[in-house]
């Protein structure tokens, strides 16, 4: 017996599931992360690489950019929404005369044309700190807000209170900057519980869009020590999980995309750099996947004459799982079989 999905019950249709990223929750945006180093953040975290933050290890020379990043401002597709992101270090930090010579080349782009904006990522500390000639530059400011719990901060020696993060995103608002939140679950101290109430607290900010970032051990860092003195253990993939998809559920409440769900480790840094933790190449879908599990199980459980499920050609391969998994975990569940039927919706095809 099949069973079609009424269009009140959006959970099931798969639009929130995907892992496009959002610039406001309904416009997709082109984003080209360009990795950059120079002056190191001032502070060190526990659980920081700056070398592989950056993902480079000499400074970039807005006289000499990439060539993909030339091929890729030249290319005229989607001007009006496109924008060029400047990660892997705070730049409000560096010294003046290192710092302007990227911000001319930035305005020098802007001008032309190629681009919409930019965008970089920041520690709430020096958004409240910096001078707002400069944040004015950027068009969306990501915050890392690796916890909004004290004793989770002191743990990781982040140096300023759960206070600053509020500041931070009110000062964004009203200079008219976007505000994009990286989040971290399985810190030193925090508990399932304290993630959650973190998440809460995040969500109440109501930023733009968030990230989900598991905990990973990374080699040549204060976490590493304290791995190998067995005084931390990283979460488990199922924990991870589980806790990525409490977060995802609770932003989605407060209408608030999800980015990305996992963090992004090339394969050619893989084994140099991970020492230990919940590292999966398809943790995203991981967290999707069990969202999805989560809901069809409470779907199965009020309809059990049901065997079939119409579900978004778009949500297909999450709602059936990794490689399968919720499809064989529901069938275990209800001893029967269960059928994923995939539907159009509007907007499936181009005609």
């Amino acid at each position: 017996m099949g069973v079609q999905i009424p269009p009140s019950a959006s959970f099931l249709r798969g639009r929130s599931f995907g892992p496009c990223f959002l610039s406001n929750g309904m416009q997709k945006s082109t984003i080209y992360p360009l990795f950059l180093s120079g002056t190191a953040c001032p502070h060190r975290c526990s659980y920081c690489r700056p070398a592989l933050s950056s993902g480079v290890n000499r400074p970039f020379d807005p006289g000499s950019p990439p060539a993909d990043l030339l091929l890729w401002l030249r290319v005229p597709r989607f001007a009006n929404n496109r924008f060029l992101a400047l990660y892997g270090t705070d730049l409000v930090s560096w010294s003046a005369n290192t710092l302007e010579p990227l911000l001319q080349w930035c305005d020098a782009i802007l001008r032309s044309g190629a681009v919409s904006g930019f965008r970089t990522s920041l520690r709430p500390d020096s958004v409240n700190q910096a001078d707002a000639s400069i944040l004015r530059r950027f068009s969306t400011i990501e915050l890392g807000v690796p916890s909004m719990d004290s004793s989770v901060l002191n743990a990781i020696q982040r140096d300023h209170a759960p206070a600053c993060v509020t500041d931070a995103v009110h000062r964004l608002r009203e200079l008219g900057i976007g505000v994009g939140i990286q989040t971290m679950i399985g810190l030193p101290g925090a508990t399932r519980e304290i993630d959650q109430a973190s998440t809460e607290i995040v969500a109440r900010l109501r930023p733009d869009y968030v990230r989900i970032h598991p905990t990973l051990v990374l080699y040549e860092t204060p976490l590493w020590a304290e791995y190998q003195a067995k005084r931390y253990v990283p979460l488990d993939i199922e924990e991870a999980v589980v806790r990525s998809a409490a977060a995802w559920d609770e932003y989605e409440v407060y209408g608030i995309p999800v980015a990305r769900c996992g963090f992004h480790l090339p394969d050619s840094q893989l084994k140099s750099a991970l020492a230990a933790g919940p590292w999966h190449p398809a943790f995203g879908q991981l967290v999707r996947g069990r969202r999805w599990r989560d809901r069809l199980e409470a779907y199965f459980d009020s309809h059990p004459d049901s065997d079939t499920i119409d579900v978004s050609q778009k949500a297909i391969s999450d709602a059936v799982g990794h490689r399968g998994e919720n499809r064989r975990w529901l069938e275990a569940r209800f001893h029967k079989r269960i059928r994923f039927r995939p539907v159009p919706e509007p907007g499936d095809y181009p005609w």
